[in-house]
């Protein structure tokens, strides 16, 4: 919704819309991106890290080392590599938490900076899509973003409003997400995506084994999650999009945070 406010404002020469695959993106997110691009017909330069070798005692820094390359919908991973290489180059012996957020760093923030380096772009503004009924989101970075949305004063019903008007939507669940099974979400969206598909913690149970660490709290594991989600009873997550607009309490998980 922001990007076509922004376009049907006018996007100037020097705007660029990027978007950060990290293999775990669901297909419908693919897919989705793919439509704005052509339906709306914005280009979308399509992203994914790139994390080559570094020597500390070289003098080597993690850092200088990440890279990018350029992909487009048809080239896209959707296996999980770019993330599952980033944890390995990491090599900190851990996944990524809510402890360690250092996947949106190293798999969207700093591919999209060399990217944009790489054009010639050293001084930029990020724009993010952080609407006006998320103040905790917003108030945070102080300066250090732009947020059409709130400047409009959009919120999570009038998104909603938006898209249904729309001759083509997201096609997910709300609690389903982009990153499919995100360890920002909540346990019970978690055990219900996995009470559905369990064959998708699959990929989050064999970067647990490697690193012998969790994604989750209190180290609970995707594997135990999982036998959770498909051997007990519990309540699921519901799809809010079927609320009314003074019940559209829920918060998805979020990169930006």
């Amino acid at each position: 919704m922001m990007l076509k406010l922004l376009a049907d404002e006018g996007l100037r020469d020097d705007d660029h819309v990027l978007f950060a695959n990290t293999g775990k993106e669901r297909e419908e997110t693919l897919y989705f991106v793919h439509e704005v691009e052509t339906r709306w017909q914005i280009k979308v330069v399509w992203i994914e890290g790139v994390f080559n070798k570094y020597d500390l005692e070289k003098g080597d820094t993690m850092i200088s080392s990440v890279g990018f390359r350029v992909v487009d919908y048809d080239t896209a991973n959707r296996d999980g590599a770019p993330f599952s290489a980033m944890i390995d180059w990491v090599n900190c012996g851990r996944v990524p938490s809510r402890n360690a957020r250092f996947c949106t760093k190293y798999l969207k923030i700093v591919p999209m900076h060399r990217y944009l380096e790489s054009i010639g772009v050293s001084d930029f503004d990020t724009v993010m899509g952080i609407r006006f009924d998320e103040p905790m989101r917003y108030r945070k970075y102080k300066g250090g973003a732009t947020f059409p949305l709130v400047d409009f004063r959009v919120s999570l019903a009038d998104v909603f409003r938006f898209w249904s008007q729309q001759p083509f939507d997201l096609r997910l669940r709300q609690f389903e997400g982009n990153c499919d099974l995100c360890h920002l979400k909540s346990l019970k969206k978690l055990k219900t995506i996995i009470a559905d598909e369990p064959q998708r913690a699959d990929w989050w149970i064999m970067q647990e084994l490697k690193t012998d660490s969790t994604f989750l709290s209190d180290g609970l594991s995707f594997e135990n999650l999982r036998k959770l989600a498909t051997g007990y009873r519990f309540s699921k997550a519901v799809d809010v999009r079927g609320l009314i607009e003074h019940d559209l309490f829920s918060i998805s998980c979020f990169c930006g945070d």
